[in-house]
């Protein structure tokens, strides 16, 4: 059983009356369609359904990056936020429960002697990730050993246009 909304859970989730939900438009896992004038997606979906719930209407608040959203935290842009959860952003932003798990991996050339994801962490292992994603954070506290280069723009199309273009990493 679902409990009731009381209008303390409301006003703390929605202050103003709507619910300024942040989303994160980088992740074609989380927000599949932009063509529309309304994203739609894991995403949208989660806070229409939040909204409804709470009886109020809904502003999605559109970021085309993780980082920019985690950096707007603070500045009174949005309510909630669909983020990946990760220590450093906790600093400035309270998690609850995850809402959703992705599951990575590595993207490997072909011909590589790379097996499973523990075998990445080498020396002189080179290894593309998306500029302020959380899997970035996560393998920066993580990786001992290998060599991460960033995107110069977050995105997971950027992390593809480097590490297929260079052919010069690992991972």
């Amino acid at each position: 059983m679902v409990a009731a909304v009381t209008a303390a859970l409301r006003n703390a989730l929605a202050p103003r009356g709507v619910l300024r939900a942040a989303i994160n438009l980088s992740n074609f896992l989380l927000v599949s369609d932009r063509s529309g004038a309304t994203p739609r997606g894991v995403s949208p979906s989660l806070c229409a359904a939040l909204a409804a719930r709470l009886d109020v209407p809904l502003q999605l608040v559109e970021y085309e990056n993780p980082g920019l959203l985690a950096d707007a935290a603070g500045h009174d842009e949005w309510d909630v936020g669909l983020i990946g959860a990760e220590p450093a952003r906790a600093e400035t932003i309270a998690f609850t429960q995850h809402y959703a798990e992705i599951e990575a991996t590595y993207l490997v050339p072909g011909g590589s002697s790379l097996r499973c994801a523990s075998d990445v962490d080498f020396p002189s292992s080179r290894v593309v990730v998306s500029k302020r994603a959380a899997y970035a954070l996560w393998l920066e506290a993580n990786l001992r050993n290998a060599t991460l280069q960033p995107t110069a723009e977050p995105g997971l199309a950027a992390s593809a246009d480097l590490f297929l273009a260079a052919g010069r990493f690992d991972a």
